[in-house]
């Protein structure tokens, strides 16, 4: 029969991190098991005829905490590349950083105003008919981020 002490089930970053800090803390045999044959759950790097595919939510290595930030990158040793985005959502004749979400505060106080009103409006709308699916890439922009964030599209 075999003991453990603490058996963690998934292989993800949450996983392992728990088994290194319960490593580091002084627990004796931490198990962690994976229903994939390799670890990494939804953050891992496959190779596919030759190519290697870093897949699944890589971004979310992003962090304003710099000591969480550091360890993460500390497991990956010199397998890091740090690469650094800007990128704009072209919004009524002006570049507005992304995420659009996080930046409207480039764009004018009235058009900030109409875009909020038609999301809150758009919000509501979802509540009332959740199931209701938009057919297409331009009703999914109108129906999640509402007209005032569209209202170019024709």
């Amino acid at each position: 029969m075999i003991s453990i002490d603490t058996l963690i089930l998934g292989c993800g970053w949450a996983g392992i991190s728990a088994a290194y800090h319960l490593l580091r803390k002084g627990v004796k045999d931490v198990v962690c098991v994976d229903g994939d044959t390799a670890p990494g759950g939804l953050m891992k790097t496959v190779e596919l005829n030759g190519f290697i595919f870093d897949i699944g939510s890589s971004h979310i290595i992003f962090s304003s905490n710099e000591s969480t930030l550091e360890e993460i990158l500390s497991f990956l040793g010199s397998n890091v590349i740090k690469h650094y985005r800007e990128t704009f959502v072209y919004l009524h004749n002006i570049f507005v950083p992304y995420p659009l979400e996080n930046c409207l505060y480039v764009l004018p106080p009235s058009l900030r105003a109409e875009i909020l009103t038609s999301f809150i409006e758009s919000l509501s709308e979802l509540a009332k008919s959740p199931s209701r699916k938009p057919r297409n890439l331009e009703k999914n922009f109108r129906y999640y981020f509402g007209r005032g964030a569209n209202r170019d599209l024709p």
